[in-house]
């Protein structure tokens, strides 16, 4: 019997998520839906612990909003991509993963659309920053892959700011954006 160290592991996570949420004190309403693609890289060694690279990209649309007045509405369109190591235990097959996220540098792009009678407009702002995340779920077996189903906290803060063509300015206090997401995904171990 040849003895191992682990092995090595390629880890792509698909997310859909619908959400809806009320703008304060405006009175507007909307629902947004997010699409987030993740992909991890790495060692999961056979005490079940795992270490690894990831990059994730996100796509978001909080769809048009009407004003409380009737006069405009708006919507936003967002991206975000982050970089980031993880770790965490991936044990048992099948079984139950936890894993830890951090992510060394994130951008989200912010592209304000407004629209009403006499005004056609679209802002854009870049936000520079990093965060972390946590994922726990449940792994199936499948020959030498296995088929994924969690959740995941992200949580980032931003500390500079970029709006259009204008120079990067510090943010204080901080931008924070925390939210949860399922996912699905595949272990291919090699």
């Amino acid at each position: 019997v040849e003895a191992s160290a682990g092995r090595v592991f390629f880890w792509p996570k698909f997310s859909i998520s619908i959400e809806s949420k009320a703008a304060g004190t405006t009175g507007a309403e909307s629902s947004g839906m997010t699409f987030a693609g993740e992909g991890a890289a790495g060692w999961v060694f056979d005490s079940g612990f795992s270490l690894g690279l990831n990059y994730m990209l996100e796509i978001s649309n909080d769809a048009p909003m009407l004003a409380a007045s009737s006069s405009y509405d708006y919507e936003y369109d967002n991206g975000r991509s982050a970089l980031g190591i993880s770790f965490g235990y991936n044990g048992a097959n099948p079984g139950f993963f936890l894993l830890g996220t951090y992510y060394l540098s994130s951008t989200f792009t912010q592209e304000y659309i407004y629209t009403s009678t006499t005004l056609n407009t679209t802002v854009t702002t870049e936000f520079s920053g990093s965060g972390y995340g946590a994922q726990v779920g449940y792994k199936l077996s499948l020959n030498n892959a296995f088929i994924t189903l969690g959740i995941e906290y992200r949580n980032f803060s931003y500390d500079e700011s970029q709006v259009s063509s204008g120079t990067p300015s510090a943010l204080s206090p901080e931008e924070q954006h925390s939210y949860v997401l399922p996912f699905v995904g595949v272990i291919l171990l090699i």
